[in-house]
């Protein structure tokens, strides 16, 4: 392989460099090692943290002109604290789904031991091929599941009882079970943004006032519409907005841990790091929160009309079409 290049049939003039492939190989993880790929996220998650904190001063924060790089934005007027409120709920789940979905793919990238991960992570574009990939990791069984762990992550061979290993494993199911079980609620904000926030709450009354009413949900929530083959459905999702940040931490932790293995198997460090499990374990970070927040209700099914309302004249017939 020392002889192979990417291409050699560049344009007569051009210079290229004749590198071996190990060469290229070499320079692509150097430049894509860099810098940490969990470095984005992070700020985010930051800059979330800093708006909900300070929803009263954001008005003063983010009023005036703005100007950037000479280009004047024109924006001179701040949001009102119950928009930057809509804002965090939303966003607090676009940048969940968003570190669900990174951190996937590097693990898949990390375990298929390519000569570079970032060519894995480029190649998976396919989303039902993408998914059933999930679908299948998740059904592993906790050994094989801790094996996968311990090579994509630290490259090395760790037990399941490796506090670290049984750690990332729930960090990682749970992120399948957010790509997996969440789709609807992420591209209902991301495609179009067919989605609503608010605050709720819904409880269960028993007649006998002695008993303490059951509560389904309490708080924040996104209300959304799902269509699929011309049947619509209304959910109601309450959204845990401490369960989001923090997963959205352990998340970032777990992508260090495997960006710090990367430079050092992949030759951009000298030395190998120490392994070091994200913040205690999965259930004791979450703590109350890890059940919180993940309660849905589904209003009934409605019938989207194919056509549009100049042609039906008209409500949808009961088949839908």
């Amino acid at each position: 392989m020392g002889d192979e290049v990417w291409r050699d049939d560049y344009p007569e003039g051009v210079v290229v460099p004749k590198l071996s492939f190990e060469e290229q190989a070499d320079r692509v993880n150097e430049l894509f090692l860099e810098h940490n790929p969990a470095e984005h996220l992070l700020i985010r998650l930051r800059l979330l943290a800093a708006t909900h904190d300070r929803l009263d001063e954001l008005g003063s924060v983010v009023s005036g002109e703005f100007h950037i790089e000479g280009v004047d934005l024109g924006m001179t007027d701040a949001p009102t604290k119950e928009e930057a409120w809509r804002f965090v709920t939303v966003e607090s789940v676009v940048l969940l789904h968003t570190a669900a979905e990174s951190l996937l793919r590097l693990f898949f990238a990390m375990l298929d031991d390519r000569w570079t991960p970032w060519v894995g992570i480029a190649e998976a574009r396919n989303f039902r091929e993408f998914t059933k990939r999930v679908e299948a990791w998740q059904s592993l069984a906790d050994d094989e599941a801790a094996t996968d762990v311990s090579y994509a992550v630290y490259r090395r061979r760790l037990g399941p009882d490796h506090e670290a290993i049984g750690t990332i494993v729930d960090i990682v199911r749970d992120a399948a079970r957010i790509w997996i079980d969440e789709g609807d609620l992420y591209n209902a904000v991301k495609h179009g943004f067919a989605a609503v926030a608010g605050g709720s709450r819904v409880e269960f009354r028993p007649a006998d006032d002695s008993i303490a009413p059951v509560v389904f949900g309490d708080g924040r929530v996104l209300e959304t519409l799902t269509v699929r083959k011309g049947v619509g459905r209304h959910d109601r999702n309450w959204i845990s907005l401490p369960r989001n940040m923090v997963q959205v931490l352990l998340i970032c932790q777990t992508i260090t841990e495997m960006w710090r293995t990367a430079r050092a198997y992949y030759r951009v460090d000298e030395e190998w790091p120490t392994p070091e499990a994200p913040t205690a374990t999965y259930r004791e970070a979450m703590g109350s929160l890890f059940t919180e927040g993940r309660g849905r209700m589904s209003g009934p099914l409605i019938f989207v009309p194919t056509e549009s309302k100049g042609d039906s004249g008209g409500p949808p017939s009961e088949s839908g079409t």
